[in-house]
């Protein structure tokens, strides 16, 4: 082992044990609750006491097959009732990390710089979105980290391999696929798109004729047959469903393609930091129609804390208190973050076009990243493209960024891919990238640290949730009541 490599290790090492301190303190200070939190209970409850019956049949409420809450039942019937979300909150934080291992399982395979692969999972471990959603009760917690020990087993897939161990490989990811069709209907889009990845395999020379048939029967064709019949089942027992809809013109959309795909003006308040439950004039802000833009809320709840899940929260509400300070923290994040989201959207188009385009020409070359473009697009668009076709998209909260999680992840790794492709790098702008990426992470860990004291935001009441920003606006501010305080001038 080189001295790069000792050095490489023990720093990943370091950030992983500060990243696993910082998610067990959080389940201590009930950082596993959020959003649906009750319904989640609920399903636990049902599970633990019934668990066959759960497994067969879609409960009222449902919107996930029921892998995730028959775990939750069992730790349920096991641990007992004072307890236990505890534990499952516990086991979220280990899902977790595994999750992110398989993560750096993927940034060794892609990036070749130490320095970047550090910088890499520096970024990943401490982003706020991924931190919190890793560890809050809810399918995310294990849908992720099965998508990316998928993506992991994807890329150490050998397609000239013995014929035993090619079988046994497929077999594999076919189980694993099982599993998360379990846990997530969302994985259906990873069954289509390991179709893409098998005919593109054989495209590019890298699988024969009999092969190819093969591994599409094994991960393509038996996955899909339980896509299918665990979605038949749900819509025929009642499952909750997004009911579609076609507005007479695109512009009338709740998020109409215009806030899909470009900025609007009101964005401006994203530099602020907003919370997910402020309002103006009795309105939630973020919830808009077509105020704000798709992109700024992703962007503002990818490195904000925006249900301030993990903020201090003496009434276990879904929305914490959050404090002065990290208020302002959260402001500094979100504005630094500005230059890895538009890294990671220039990263992106940039790949998807070169994979695909070289995949088309049949050159096999850096196959590895049109399987990741493929699988985290694929993912992502499942989630994106209905947008426009479902109303109160806005309101329901599905812009929110753990739905796209497993995909926003494999984004960011790519962003770094990027940075290791280019002619200019060398160890000492590496070095530098690191340095940027720590300081990054050190503002995300500020106050991703729950405490039950400190600076408030609400001045002499307590029982204030909200406070005005300075995006140039009056703002009315309402305690958790909803009950009329005080107005605020903007600046």
């Amino acid at each position: 082992m080189t001295a790069k490599s000792r050095v490489e290790r023990r720093y990943v090492i370091a950030a992983f044990a500060v990243h696993l301190v910082f998610q067990i303190h959080a389940v201590y200070f009930h950082g596993y609750w959020s959003q649906d939190f009750l319904r989640h209970k609920l399903h636990f409850k049902i599970a633990s006491e019934a668990p066959w019956d759960f497994f067969r049949h879609y409960s009222p409420g449902m919107t996930n097959p029921p892998l995730y809450h028959l775990i939750g039942g069992l730790i349920r019937r096991i641990a007992g009732t004072a307890h236990y979300l505890t534990d499952i909150g516990l086991l979220n934080a280990v899902l977790g990390f595994a999750g992110f291992c398989f993560a750096y399982g993927i940034i060794r395979r892609l990036i070749g710089s130490p320095l970047l692969r550090m910088a890499a999972i520096t970024l990943i471990l401490f982003l706020p979105f991924a931190m919190i959603h890793a560890e809050v009760i809810a399918s995310d917690a294990l849908s992720t980290p099965l998508f990316l020990f998928l993506l992991w087993l994807i890329l150490r897939f050998d397609p000239r391999a013995p014929l035993v161990k090619f079988l046994f490989c497929a077999a594999g990811i076919a189980l694993a696929m099982s599993a998360a069709l379990l846990t997530k209907f969302m994985f259906g889009s990873f069954v289509m798109a390991s179709g893409v990845w098998a005919l593109a395999l054989w495209w590019t020379g890298q699988l024969k004729g009999r092969r190819l048939a093969l591994l599409l029967f094994v991960i393509t064709v038996i996955p899909g047959i339980q896509a299918v019949r665990e979605g038949v089942k749900y819509r025929s027992e009642g499952g909750y469903t997004y009911n579609l809809s076609i507005p007479p013109r695109m512009s009338d959309a709740a998020m109409n393609p215009r806030s899909l795909l470009w900025l609007r003006a009101a964005d401006i308040d994203m530099l602020s930091a907003p919370s997910y439950n402020w309002t103006v004039d009795r309105m939630y802000n973020l919830l808009i129609d077509n105020k704000h833009s798709y992109p700024a809320l992703v962007h503002l709840a990818i490195f904000t804390d925006v249900l301030n899940t993990y903020q201090y929260d003496p009434y276990d509400y879904y929305f914490g208190q959050r404090g002065k300070l990290n208020h302002q923290r959260m402001q500094i994040a979100v504005r630094s973050g500005i230059v890895f989201s538009a890294l990671m959207v220039t990263a992106v188009i940039v790949f998807f076009f070169q994979s695909s385009i070289r995949v088309m020409l049949r050159d096999s070359r850096d196959f590895a990243m049109f399987a990741v473009i493929l699988f985290c697009m694929a993912w992502f668009m499942n989630i994106v493209l209905p947008l426009p076709f479902i109303p109160k998209a806005y309101y329901e909260g599905y812009w929110t960024p753990r739905l796209i999680a497993p995909a926003l992840i494999g984004f960011f790794i790519v962003s770094f891919v990027f940075l290791d492709r280019q002619r200019w790098q060398s160890p000492r702008l590496n070095a530098a990238i690191l340095a940027v990426v720590i300081a990054q992470s050190v503002v995300h860990a500020s106050f991703l640290w729950p405490y039950k004291s400190g600076n408030r935001l609400y001045e002499n009441n307590s029982d204030i949730w909200l406070d005005a920003y300075s995006s140039g606006a009056a703002f009315r501010v309402y305690d958790w009541q909803d009950s009329f305080v005080r107005n605020d001038e903007g600046r």
